[in-house]
């Protein structure tokens, strides 16, 4: 199995995306080779604005998605300083350098997301970066 940490913007392209998009992230989501690892930084990137927005649908589809994560990483205030040295050195958004710390600790083998190839997140050697709309 292929542990997995899965970027926000994964799961809005797979709810919101236009059909490619969704059709891409879906490739991903739905491999049954992968077990899919989350934290709260996620969560607080999808459910409360759908929810906010009464976008029920949505809003199920990410919780859905998150009651069948197998590890979810909940303290983060222990990302923080390992995140601040990561995007110091690799030249990472906090946001970035929060979500790879989190994917490090749960000891994922990949990292999923709609960041494009050429951007500072596949800069990070581990886990190795998946850009999932080429799925």
């Amino acid at each position: 199995m292929l542990r997995t940490y899965v970027d926000s913007g994964v799961l809005l392209d797979a709810a919101t995306g236009n059909h490619e998009l969704a059709r891409c992230a879906l490739h991903f989501l739905d491999d049954d080779r992968r077990e899919f690892v989350s934290s709260h930084l996620v969560w607080l990137e999808t459910v409360p604005k759908a929810q906010y927005h009464k976008k029920t649908e949505e809003a199920d589809f990410y919780l859905s998605f998150f009651d069948n994560v197998i590890f979810f990483v909940t303290d983060i205030g222990a990302l923080v300083k390992p995140a601040m040295e990561l995007a110091r050195i690799k030249g990472l958004s906090a946001m970035d350098a929060l979500h790879v710390v989190a994917a490090r600790t749960a000891e994922v083998d990949e990292f999923l997301t709609t960041e494009k190839p050429t951007k500072p997140l596949f800069r990070v050697e581990e886990p190795r970066i998946v850009y999932s709309r080429s799925g």
